[in-house]
């Protein structure tokens, strides 16, 4: 078993199925999911599978794995780093910090419906311990040695430059300080509408409330524009307007004329942090990159995220 083993995993990683398997991975990630040649759902995947396919192989050659429990323990140990990385954040970073210790940036996203390509794992196993002679008629040192490299090469960097996104902060102090009534403006995404008496309040997403005089319905008047950073809902009681602030929540006492409306009360930290409540529109990324929302990671103790900002990377 000892002597077998070993010649049975170099017969693997030569043999044409493995090589096209890593060929699969290079040619998904730099062309296919780029081109929209197949639906997304395939070619975000299609790479996983490739991967869980080869990379056991190559660590248990790397290993020179002599037993079934090394072999075992080589598919146990990439499966377990792979289903790690897609069930905690927590988890892909530390990996990312252990690559970034030795000059190798990562970014990794975890993706629970990755698991799935785990499925791969007992086939190429049975198709590593099945007696084969399939094998490419070339040196056998140079050519493991040449697969290998190719192998790292592949699943260490053969993602092409994607569309990230950095985090633009508001300072907590600039945002608890920018509630104001400004004048009327023009509204560029409508939200929530509520109606008062003669007065029609209309909320813009992130962004606050417009106030218009609604005496005459069919020619509502514009009276001004409650600056809100965060603002996604609203509520009337009485003489009371209610608003949501991203993690505050305020209180405004109505006035007989609405641009005069006051703040009377700041409820603080009442609502979740949400650093995604203004994640950018995909569809109108530049050059159609941004096939999925890659956030970077988010300090809450330099503010609120009052937006994204589109970074290209590696």
């Amino acid at each position: 078993m000892n002597e077998l083993l070993p010649r049975k995993i170099k017969r693997t990683l030569t043999s044409p199925l493995l090589l096209c398997a890593v060929a699969l991975m290079v040619v998904n990630d730099h062309v296919l999911k780029w081109v929209d040649l197949l639906p997304r759902t395939i070619t975000g995947k299609l790479s996983d599978f490739a991967f869980l396919f080869f990379v056991p192989v190559v660590v248990a050659f790397g290993f020179r794995v002599k037993t079934r429990a090394g072999l075992v323990l080589s598919y146990a140990l990439v499966g377990g780093l792979f289903a790690g990385i897609n069930l905690s954040a927590h988890f892909s970073q530390m990996v990312e910090k252990l690559f970034a210790a030795v000059a190798v940036p990562l970014f990794l996203w975890p993706d629970p419906t990755d698991l799935v390509a785990l499925s791969v794992m007992p086939l190429s196993l049975w198709f590593l311990a099945r007696e084969s002679n399939m094998r490419l008629a070339l040196p056998a040192k140079s050519l493991q040695f040449g697969v290998v490299l190719v192998c790292v090469i592949a699943g260490a960097a053969s993602s092409p430059r994607y569309v990230s996104h950095e985090p633009v902060y508001m300072s907590w102090e600039d945002f608890r300080g920018a509630v104001e009534i400004q004048p009327p403006r023009e509204i560029k995404k409508r939200g929530k509408i509520y109606v008062k008496d003669r007065y029609l309040y209309v909320n813009e997403p992130n962004k606050g409330i417009h106030i218009f005089d609604n005496t005459d319905p069919e020619n509502p008047v514009a009276r001004g524009f409650l600056n809100i950073p965060g603002n996604t809902d609203l509520s009337i009681k009485g003489s009371f307007l209610y608003a949501d602030s991203y993690v505050d929540l305020l209180v405004f006492a109505l006035t007989i004329h609405p641009e005069d409306i006051v703040l009377i009360k700041r409820v603080e930290d009442v609502f979740p942090y949400d650093p995604n409540q203004n994640r950018p529109n995909l569809e109108a990324a530049d050059g159609g990159q941004a096939r999925v929302f890659r956030p970077a990671r988010v300090d809450k103790s330099k503010g609120v995220v009052s937006g994204w900002r589109p970074v290209q990377r590696r």
